[in-house]
């Protein structure tokens, strides 16, 4: 069973993992798809799971989910993304419901966890930490090259 094509894109319930077809349309639109796991090629493509723990998802969750990693999609590419999101009955209101995300990105993973009184809270706290850590790794990979030429100069 799929819920309705939110943010162009078929997600799977259930937990069971869903996967996207991203691609540049000719205008530089960015269109998606639901993807055949036997076609996923090497560029183009994120997988996206959605793992639900003691929550019933709805389609306003799904394209809450789908806009985050879209907005974190923008500053790294991303070539899979793991959600879980969990809610608790037994903990404290203000951290009843809980949001993980994991990214598989070139190079080291990204990984941030958010606990807030809704799911959407916790999906835009765990959106907001995800940006940060890839804004600080795309800094220090420009910044790089350039400490590499400054000690260069200094020594010559």
């Amino acid at each position: 069973m799929f819920w309705g094509e939110q943010a162009g894109a078929l997600i799977q319930s259930g937990g069971a993992p869903a996967l996207f077809r991203r691609r540049l349309s000719r205008c530089g639109k960015i269109e998606e798809s639901r993807a055949n796991p036997a076609t996923i090629g090497h560029h183009c493509i994120m997988q996206i799971h959605l793992s639900p723990r003691h929550i019933r998802l709805s389609a306003a969750i799904h394209a809450h989910v789908a806009s985050v990693i879209g907005q974190v999609e923008d500053l790294a590419e991303i070539f899979a993304a793991h959600v879980v999101l969990e809610h608790d009955d037994a903990a404290k209101p203000a951290d009843r419901n809980s949001a993980k995300i994991h990214l598989a990105l070139q190079g080291r993973d990204a990984f941030a966890t958010a606990t807030a009184e809704t799911i959407h809270a916790a999906l835009d706290l765990v959106g907001a930490k995800l940006a940060r850590q890839l804004r600080k790794k795309k800094t220090a990979a420009i910044d790089k090259p350039r400490r590499k030429a400054q000690r260069a100069g200094k020594s010559a």
